[in-house]
């Protein structure tokens, strides 16, 4: 939930040159290439031989984040000289990490990050092959990389990329009607599990969407399994989700259990809430839930995607009267708008260029045309 990111100027060439990571179970040596990557691992769980791991070793794929900052500015510059070197570095080692089964190309070992499965042996375990996780990351990453490709007129990875996107396997239901968390139909053995990684492609992904209602309801069912207990950041996790199924109550109320007031610094992987500093609690403090918190907010009040605003997609009963200042919307947009008896009342739009969007709101579409910034876009409704 929160990205942090950490630069060399060249790979290393021998171990003491290596970047050193580790969190007291995990010691890892990343040597930093791009297309063969080289990790030295030192895991518990990989000589105890449990069969468990918690490490997303597919974690640095997820670069999402780099395309969204272009969408929300349009910087050219930064997509040129920023995004595309590590967009491009990534592509290359996953075209080399895919292998193909059944049919699909996927990814192993992989996991659920920190979740486990009940495997056909009965046993525990966490690594298997092709996560949900993983392929949503893969399909997203693929996808930027290709709409960067057009945008920069450069050829690229893309014929092998277009190759290896159209056999990535699909999202699949589970027995109970769920969005499928493994490549197989494993049965869990922590339903309440915290993690939600499996919905990656309904948030922070927007895989799937409107356009997709089965899908969307297979997340529902999914949700509705995990239940709404969990750490600080996992709640705010599940409100995302919420209001991209937009469903502003139960958003809501996941907001409200994350502010639950407690002392609790023992390590726990249920009763989250908020410090008295405001910070969240895990417990232990995890940032994750404050940014969260926010994310899901802002969710629930606007929703945005290349030529087209949402507003108000997930609004609670609570929050029938308000107003936002400032917010932004993909194309450097700047939203402002005021809300009664939970329909908006005004919108003011402020862009940086000539552009069209489709501005959703009060049940209704409405094809705006957008001038640069010195020409404002208001509208009473």
């Amino acid at each position: 939930m929160d990205h942090w990111i950490l630069s060399y100027k060249s790979p290393a060439e021998a171990w003491n040159e290596a970047l050193p990571l580790g969190n007291g179970t995990l010691g890892v040596m990343s040597y930093g290439r791009l297309e063969n990557e080289t990790l030295e691992l030192n895991l518990d769980t990989l000589w105890s031989g449990d069969g468990s791991s918690k490490l997303n070793k597919n974690g640095h794929a997820d670069l999402g984040h780099i395309w969204e900052h272009y969408c929300y500015t349009e910087d050219l510059d930064f997509l040129k000289d920023r995004a595309y070197p590590v967009i491009e570095g990534a592509v290359k080692f996953y075209l080399g990490f895919l292998f193909p089964y059944g049919g699909y190309y996927v990814t192993g070992p992989s996991t659920s990050p920190e979740n486990r499965f009940c495997g056909g042996d009965g046993k525990s375990h966490s690594v298997g092959m092709a996560s949900t996780m993983d392929i949503s990351i893969l399909k997203e990453l693929f996808g930027y990389y290709l709409k960067i490709c057009n945008i920069l007129d450069i050829e690229g990875e893309t014929a092998n990329v277009k190759r290896v996107l159209s056999k990535l396997p699909p999202f699949k239901t589970g027995s109970f009607g769920q969005i499928r968390e493994w490549f197989l139909d494993y049965p869990e053995t922590e339903i309440h599990h915290r993690h939600v990684s499996h919905l990656y492609g309904l948030y922070p992904g927007s895989l799937i969407t409107e356009t997709t209602p089965e899908l969307l309801e297979a997340c529902r069912v999914a949700l509705e399994r995990r239940g709404d207990e969990g750490t600080g950041w996992c709640m705010a996790w599940k409100a995302c989700l919420w209001a991209r199924l937009r469903d502003g109550e139960h958003a809501l109320g996941l907001l409200k259990n994350q502010l639950r007031y407690t002392r609790e610094e023992n390590i726990s992987c249920v009763g989250g809430g908020i410090y008295p500093n405001m910070l969240c609690a895990h417990p232990p403090f995890q940032i994750d839930g404050n940014f969260g918190f926010a994310a899901a907010v802002a969710e629930m009040l606007i929703q945005s995607r290349k030529g087209h605003i949402l507003l108000l997609p997930a609004l609670p009963d609570e929050w029938k009267d308000g107003n936002v200042r400032g917010m932004k919307a993909q194309g450097d947009i700047t939203v402002d708008f005021e809300w009664r008896e939970g329909r908006i009342h005004r919108v003011r739009l402020c862009s940086s260029r000539e552009q069209k969007v489709t501005l959703e709101c009060n049940g209704i579409s409405k094809t705006v045309f957008l001038k640069p910034r010195s020409e404002e876009h208001t509208s009473e409704l």
